[in-house]
């Protein structure tokens, strides 16, 4: 009875340290998305997702204690992201705060409350990570930015060839006759929108399919796929505006206005295909996919 008493006070007290402990890494995670092409846009809505997945928890606050060895393994993560938290890189320090509310969840409720609230921390934990993965980890222990880099500006110039063009291809630069050209660059590489529409698809998965395992897996490759051409397309119309739209034209699409719009588009392009996908309207919460096809 004194546990249950002094539980919600405890609770608000450890809450409010996790919150001191981890607010500069929030205060810097939103700076960072809130730049241009930062995926602002797509962490509100991986957010929305978090707060209805945990609206249908009802009963969370009902279940038992965690016992004493799920409590102790909780407080390992929490006392772990603790130390995470001061290495000074923000990847590493986001998911300190991701491990920090994994470790809350197992003190508090043990396996129970991880099975009922998995989904949404997972979400939470690809929102916080996502931008450090794509950034700095595939760049740097993968090949997998410069293999796109060589297949986006080999498919532009195929492309470019079936036009009529004279177009040449020297490892990841993109010229045009005597024109000039395009350097796809790693940013340029789409392995930032892949991997952001990426954690769109998975929280679409996790939040409104009921889809088997297959269908799912169809629809985020296709997901991925879309952006992939989205992306080629890109590298097309940069490669026509360095050609004939002039240096001015071709900044603003590649690095003012048009990336605005282009991350906007594939976001917008990701929603509704989604709901095409999985027959789901965004203003109806009962419409959701069934087993079946679309």
């Amino acid at each position: 009875m004194l546990i249950r008493r002094t539980e919600p006070l405890l609770a608000i007290a450890l809450l409010l340290v996790l919150g001191i402990c981890f607010a500069p890494v929030l205060f810097a995670s939103f700076q960072a998305w809130s730049a241009a092409g930062g995926g602002l846009e797509n962490r509100v809505i991986c957010l929305v997702a978090v707060i209805f997945l945990m609206s249908q928890q009802k009963d969370l606050l009902k279940l038992p204690l965690a016992g004493l060895p799920a409590q102790g393994f909780g407080f390992l993560c929490v006392f772990g992201s603790l130390l995470l938290v001061q290495l000074p890189l923000l990847t590493l320090q986001a998911l300190a705060l991701a491990i920090a509310l994994f470790g809350l969840v197992v003190f508090r409720w043990g396996k129970p409350g991880w099975e009922a609230v998995k989904r949404p921390l997972i979400i939470v934990g690809m929102i916080l990570t996502v931008s450090g993965v794509a950034n700095g980890f595939l760049p740097r222990y993968t090949p997998i930015v410069p293999w796109l880099q060589q297949f986006v500006a080999g498919s532009a110039a195929y492309i470019l060839w079936l036009c009529g063009l004279p177009v040449t291809v020297q490892d990841t630069v993109l010229q045009i006759g005597n024109a000039g050209g395009v350097d796809v660059n790693a940013g340029c590489s789409g392995i930032h929108s892949l991997t952001e529409v990426g954690v769109l698809a998975i929280t679409a998965i996790l939040t409104i399919s009921q889809r088997s395992l297959k269908d799912n897996l169809r629809y985020f490759f296709t997901c991925e796929l879309i952006v992939l051409g989205l992306n080629i397309f890109r590298i097309l119309l940069l490669a026509y505006a360095t050609t004939s739209l002039g240096k001015e034209t071709f900044d603003a699409l590649h690095e003012g206005w048009g990336a605005s719009l282009y991350g906007n588009a594939i976001s917008i392009v990701a929603i509704l295909y989604t709901s095409s996908f999985f027959q789901w309207n965004p203003f109806d919460p009962q419409s959701a996919s069934d087993s079946g096809s679309p």
